[in-house]
């Protein structure tokens, strides 16, 4: 494994140099993600509040998988985003997220919740910010399959997908959100939407 360590622009032109452009990249990047070069993965640092451009320009050198978090300590915030081509990158990515020390006094918010709320790290998050987005994306959506509301969580959330699979399990049983068809096992194939449409 080399390591680059470049401050300033020019990342794809000192990389190419260093014959590092070839082969499987992971960069650690400061708030701007260049489009002159293709990592494999970026992990990036910006303010928080700064996700929706961060995520653009992730999308931008072509990870179209992402994922972001704000971490909070007391009065200080920072924004942690991820971006991969590889759905089982991102996956591994948030699974050691909310394996973290919890009792380290960092708290996690998910940029796109529309309450903000904070989240203790925890192996079995609580739920209840991932389970405003879903009714949220329902809303806009009309209806979407297990699959893409699983997809969503992996992308568009803090959450993993396993997780979005529980919260529907819940949405359903507390007469929330309707399924179609209405009975047999919960696949990846039944349509969700929400119960007052």
């Amino acid at each position: 494994m080399a390591v680059h360590v470049v401050p300033g622009g020019n990342v794809g032109v000192v990389l190419k140099a260093a014959g590092a452009a070839s082969g499987p990249l992971l960069a650690f990047v400061d708030e701007t993600v260049e489009k002159s070069f293709k990592a494999s993965v970026v992990l990036l640092t910006a303010p928080a509040g700064a996700w929706p451009r961060q995520r653009d320009e992730l999308h931008g050198a072509g990870l179209d998988l992402t994922a972001g978090v704000e971490l909070v300590d007391g009065g200080e915030e920072l924004l942690v985003g991820f971006g991969t081509r590889s759905a089982k990158s991102l996956e591994a990515f948030k699974s050691e997220l909310w394996a973290l020390d919890e009792y380290a006094g960092v708290r996690y918010r998910d940029p796109r919740d529309p309450e903000g709320h904070l989240m203790d790290i925890s192996l079995e998050p609580n739920p209840g910010a991932l389970r405003r987005e879903i009714l949220q994306r329902l809303g806009e959506a009309r209806e979407l399959t297990v699959t893409e509301l699983k997809q969503f969580a992996l992308t568009d959330t803090v959450y993993r997908a396993a997780d979005a699979q529980k919260v529907i399990t819940t949405l359903l049983h507390s007469g929330a959100v309707r399924r179609t068809p209405e009975g047999g096992r919960l696949g990846g194939d039944v349509v969700i939407s929400l119960a007052s449409s």
